[in-house]
């Protein structure tokens, strides 16, 4: 199995899953990296709804910047762990 690549665990599936948004899989180096089913449900399916409902693309935020890519999947994380 392989490891989540966002905390660092071991996934609880064979192949685990995909993390984008929260990595970008278009990027060489990344297109390996899977994160855990835990990390699938509470960073990487909120985040790609927090794109779905902003209208924004992924990978495509307004200054096109990683940093503020991050910076909008927090603010949605936060926001939506609240009401959750």
């Amino acid at each position: 199995m392989p490891t989540c690549c966002l905390c660092g665990n071991l996934t609880d599936c064979k192949y685990g899953h995909n993390p984008e948004p929260i990595i970008d899989m278009k990027d060489e180096t990344n297109h390996k990296l899977r994160c855990c089913s835990l990390c699938n449900k509470s960073k990487v399916i909120p985040a790609r709804i927090a794109f779905v409902k902003s209208g924004v693309k992924m990978f495509e935020t307004k200054d096109n910047t990683e940093e503020k890519k991050y910076q909008y999947i927090e603010s949605f994380l936060k926001d939506y762990l609240r009401g959750h």
